[in-house]
């Protein structure tokens, strides 16, 4: 819910990616089945269509039973122009007015879906499963979007339905098929299917159906309806409505995307030298997060949190304040810069609950080493709950050609001190640089460049690597300003952050409506006394100033492993 980089450890700890995306309600009358079969289970993934008893399919792989993860409703169109078709006439008065395109880049697929439908997402091992339902407490129809992957057998779409027919007859299974033919989709031949059948010998019965189109070798993508018998008359037209608006991107035009964007990355962080890191030492920035009031209105806007980003130069030994520099071993003195992340965030003002965070990012000048810790704490009254993180990451050395990547995280109650390695990829964003990005990237280019880097995914509950995308270019109002446009992950929110034609930070905002501006101290100050909020630890004290309104904490030499900067 907090902007990523203003609290980082906020988002380390509450993971805002798990709550991004709202699940359509469950009808009280959906079948749910247990025995989750073969094409079955591939073709409707979330245990929307009951399963069979049989084995899965040969050469089938589908990864819906793995650990989930969710992620936010995908956007309205890629930049390089992948949108649904226009309904016709005819889609219109079955889809309703104003049907919102759906755009999911990392499927490569886009449609318009009905004006009073809903969306919600899930990653599963990697896999991305997305959700449409009507927008109703008892939902009578449920679309799924999906990859699935056949590695063995016959390939084509029309064999991957008779081999669920079989399995149903094999099965001795009640079904009768309502529909089952090729179908040219924009060009692409698929094929489509309903059937209806029963999930168990008492149960009512239920119907499937079943969009399947090729998206490259071995990569097929499906969409899996399911509704009731009594309502299938009703629904089909709105199912062919949608099916009439897909556009789909081949696997080989995503890739070739993905690559080049990731390439863009890896030449400007290649290009980057130690005299524009060092240009921005010295900075020292005060920010805050709030939401806008109704209608605009100052006198309600929500004080959500603060922030002090400050940078200089430091030596790597200075993530640990406990640590005498006198005592630093060679490495923990080698010199580069230090990107210093202090904030407050409100977890629920009424009952005094706060969150305060301390992150200190670490970058050798070459690029080649990095170090980071992250220390939150979780305040109620006098009671108080810390994590931390720290991450490292070496240079490459005989035998080991790639860097290592390391992360310890704990979490507190959850003792958890286990490390996590990964070997870094070639276009690799450290987290230093990812906090300060936009103050670095070129503004010699008249239109917007998208760079993407793999980078420590620091958002999502299960640690990993994952893709960084940023769209950078020259905002479209004739102001001279810059637009950078930020997703970690090809389905993530978008994070929309504006800088001046010299760099500096005019404001950043996000999905969930958080805004985050800069503001000087003094008026953060008299901003947060008005409002009786706590500012955070007093200076000198780690008991947070929860009975009397005091100033930021004002970090001071010694206090945190860093000095304000020079």
């Amino acid at each position: 819910m907090i902007d990523l980089r203003d609290l980082p450890f906020w988002n380390r700890v509450s993971s805002p990616a798990r709550r991004s995306a709202s699940r359509p309600a469950p009808s009280a009358r959906r079948p749910r089945g247990k025995g989750v079969g073969a094409l079955a289970g591939a073709l409707l993934g979330l245990g929307l269509l009951v399963g069979l008893p049989a084995a899965p399919s040969v050469g089938t792989t589908f990864h819906a039973a793995a650990s989930k993860e969710k992620i936010a409703e995908p956007g309205r169109a890629t930049r390089d122009g992948l949108r649904p078709i226009s309904p016709g006439e005819e889609a219109a008065r079955h889809l309703g007015r104003h049907a919102p395109p759906f755009v999911s880049e990392s499927l490569g697929v886009a449609f318009h879906r009905p004006a009073d439908s809903i969306v919600s997402g899930e990653r599963r091992a990697g896999e991305i499963v997305y959700m449409i339902a009507e927008n109703a407490d008892s939902p009578d129809w449920n679309l799924s979007v999906q990859h699935l992957f056949v590695t063995a057998g016959r390939f084509d779409a029309e064999q991957q339905v008779e081999d669920h027919l079989q399995q149903l007859r094999r099965a001795e299974r009640d079904f009768r098929v309502l529909e089952n033919k090729s179908i040219l989709v924009n060009g692409i031949q698929g094929h489509l299917a309903y059937v209806e059948q029963r999930p168990g010998r008492e149960a009512d019965p239920i119907v499937n159906g079943w969009l399947i189109l090729p998206q490259g070798e071995n990569v097929l993508l499906v969409f899996s309806m399911l509704l009731f018998p009594e309502d299938y008359a009703r629904l089909r037209p709105m199912f062919d409505a949608i099916i009439s608006t897909v556009a789909v991107r081949s696997a080989e035009e995503l890739a070739v995307r993905r690559m080049g964007r990731i390439e863009a990355g890896r030449r400007f962080l290649e290009r980057l030298d130690p005299d524009q890191l060092r240009e921005l030492a010295g900075t020292r920035e005060w920010s805050r997060i709030y939401r806008e009031g109704a209608d605009g209105d100052p006198d309600a806007e929500e004080e959500v949190g603060y922030a002090l980003l400050e940078i200089r130069e430091g030596r790597r030994g200075e993530l640990n304040p406990d640590r005498h520099p006198d005592r630093y071993s060679d490495r923990e003195r080698r010199e580069g810069l230090l990107v210093r992340m202090q904030g407050r965030a409100i977890g629920d003002a009424q009952r005094n609950i706060f969150f305060d965070s301390l992150a200190l990012y670490w970058i050798s000048w070459d690029q080649t080493e990095e170090a980071w810790s992250v220390r939150g704490t979780q305040r109620q009254g006098e009671a108080a709950r810390t994590e931390s993180e720290t991450g490292i990451r070496n240079p490459a050395r005989t035998g080991a050609p790639r860097a290592l990547l390391t992360v310890v995280r704990d979490r507190g109650s959850e003792y958890t001190r286990e490390p996590i390695e990964w070997e870094v990829p070639e276009s690799y964003l450290s987290q230093a640089l990812g906090t300060i990005i936009g103050r670095l990237l070129p503004m010699d280019r008249e239109r917007t460049v998208e760079y993407a880097y793999y980078f420590y995914n620091f958002t999502l509950s299960n640690p990993q690597l994952s893709v960084r995308i940023d769209e950078w270019g020259p905002a479209d109002d004739d102001s001279g300003n810059w637009v950078l446009r930020t997703r970690l992950g090809a389905e993530s929110p978008v994070i929309t952050t504006l800088y001046s034609p010299s760099r500096q930070f005019i404001r950043r905002t996000r999905g969930d409506g958080t805004i985050t501006e800069p503001i000087s101290l003094e008026r953060l100050h008299r901003l947060w006394q008005r409002k009786g909020l706590p500012t955070g630890p007093e200076h000198g004290s780690s008991r947070p100033a929860d009975r009397t309104p005091g100033r930021p904490a004002d970090p001071s030499p010694g206090r945190g492993g860093s000095r304000p900067a020079r």
